[in-house]
């Protein structure tokens, strides 16, 4: 093969051509059992050392990326991913007052959500849909709003909840690119994220950024309704592109079967350029 490209774990052994690896994120690190974040960092830093350039889906992962392995620093470069299962011209405003809410896993912090939004019971609140939500969240929320609970959805009944939902609510702080958030975005909804570095870089001023706290300080900073413009909203979502993502990933390779880095990649396409090392 001329070129690599390398975007789920492990790296195959073996592989001698110049080497593209796509990193999402480090969250393991804190999640894993030790056994198996012992070897997952084995892994990541052969990675690193055989990689010739490395593409972060997001700042907050190549911050994270250059702190377990100094090597990234000059390899890695920022490009985020796309709108995950939501196609282009997807967006759409409505005023149901319905929220929605995705995961079970505890780094989703669904259990918080739910408990603020018991507490305060907003006004503009209409309903809840939970998508595989924990037994937790629906009992919390199951006697105080209308509620509509899902598993396992198709990709086109993903969508069609996006859709219908005015509120997309998730207070995680160790995500690794947020995608649920950007989903949400690009279907229209109005997202509500916890105030933290990730959020700043891929929701920013399109959302609503909460200030961290137990259920009463989250409640009481829910009793307002999000109101961001659409037209605001709009056009933040459209700066998540897997046509962008392509091209990036396509010009590294070229680059890479031409030595140095060279014009192939498409102006303004890329995030953030590699550091000096």
């Amino acid at each position: 093969m001329d070129v690599y490209l390398s975007v789920v774990p492990p790296l195959p052994c073996g592989v001698r051509a110049p080497l593209l690896t796509v990193v999402h994120d480090l969250r393991w690190l804190r999640t894993r059992s030790k056994l198996g974040a012992t070897y997952r960092a084995w892994d990541l830093r052969r990675t690193v050392r055989h990689s010739d350039a490395l593409l972060c889906v997001s700042e907050n992962t190549r911050r994270d990326l250059i702190e377990f392995d100094s090597r990234a620093s000059g390899k890695a470069l920022v490009q985020r991913l796309g709108p995950g299962l939501v196609p282009p011209g997807s967006f759409q405003q409505n005023d149901t007052g319905l929220v929605m809410m995705v995961g079970s896993a505890v780094h989703k912090r669904n259990e918080l959500a739910a408990a603020a939004l018991a507490l305060a019971r907003p006004p503009w609140v209409r309903g809840v849909i939970g998508v595989g939500v924990s037994e937790q969240v629906r009992a919390t929320l199951t006697n105080v709003f209308s509620c509509e609970w899902f598993h396992s959805v198709s990709e086109k009944e993903m969508l069609e909840l996006y859709r219908r939902a005015e509120f997309f609510l998730m207070l995680g702080t160790d995500e690794g690119f947020g995608l649920p958030f950007i989903e949400a975005l690009s279907a229209g909804c109005q997202v509500i994220a916890t105030d933290h570095p990730l959020a700043r870089e891929v929701v920013g001023g399109a959302g609503l950024l909460v200030t961290a706290g137990d259920a009463n300080e989250v409640g009481n900073q829910l009793l307002l309704a999000p109101s961001v413009p659409v037209g605001l909203r709009a056009d933040h979502a459209k700066r998540f592109s897997w046509t962008v993502f392509g091209q990036v990933c396509e010009a590294e390779l070229i680059r890479m079967t031409q030595g140095p880095r060279s014009s192939t990649i498409p102006s303004g396409v890329l995030e953030a350029e590699s550091c000096e090392s």
